[in-house]
C-alpha cells in the first residue's frame, strides 16, 4: 500500500470535516448563526471603547471593549437578528436561530399521538395483596379478651 496515497486521503478527509464544521456556522446569507443561549465572539474595530449590540426586541446592550480586538456576548436567548454598532464590516450582524426543524415547526397539528400504540386503553390483571394488619389486630384483640377472661376467673375464685 502506498503511504503517500493514504496520507493524501487522510488530508482530504480532514479538510472535508473541517469545512463541514465551519460551514455549519454560516446561515444561507453567509452571516454567522448560533443557537439560542450560545455565546458569540465578535470582532470589533480598533480603538473603540464601547460597542452596542441591538437585540431583536430593540434593547441595546453597551459592552466596554477594554481595548481588546474581540468581545464576548452571551445574551442570545431571543431568536432573531442582532446588530453590532460600530462593527467590523461583514461581522456586524449575526443571527440566533433554532436549528432543530422539529422545534422550528410551530404549525398546529391535527391529531396528537401518545405512545407507540396511540394511547389505546388496555385491561390489565393486577394482583392486589391484602394487608396483614387487620389479622394481626384481630389476633391481639383475641389475646386481650383471653387475658381478661383469665384475670376475671382468678378474682372471683
Amino acid at each position: 500500500m502506498n503511504t503517500e496515497w493514504v496520507a493524501g486521503v487522510d488530508f482530504v478527509v480532514f479538510m472535508q470535516n473541517a469545512l463541514q464544521f465551519l460551514a455549519a456556522n454560516l446561515a444561507a446569507t453567509g452571516k454567522r448563526s448560533v443557537p439560542p443561549g450560545e455565546p458569540v465572539t465578535l470582532p470589533i474595530p480598533a480603538r473603540v471603547a464601547e460597542v452596542k449590540i441591538i437585540r431583536p426586541d430593540g434593547v441595546e446592550d453597551a459592552i466596554p471593549t477594554g481595548q481588546y480586538q474581540t468581545v464576548h456576548y452571551s445574551r442570545t436567548r431571543n431568536v432573531g437578528t442582532y446588530r453590532v454598532e460600530p462593527g467590523v464590516s461583514g461581522d456586524n450582524v449575526f443571527a440566533v436561530n433554532l436549528f432543530n426543524p422539529t422545534e422550528s415547526n410551530v404549525a398546529p397539528v391535527e391529531t396528537v399521538t401518545i405512545g407507540a400504540d396511540g394511547g389505546k386503553p388496555r385491561m390489565a390483571g393486577v394482583q392486589v395483596s391484602k394487608p396483614a394488619w387487620p389479622y394481626v389486630l384481630l389476633a391481639l384483640l383475641a389475646l386481650l379478651i383471653l387475658e381478661w377472661i383469665i384475670y376475671n376467673q382468678r378474682v372471683f375464685v
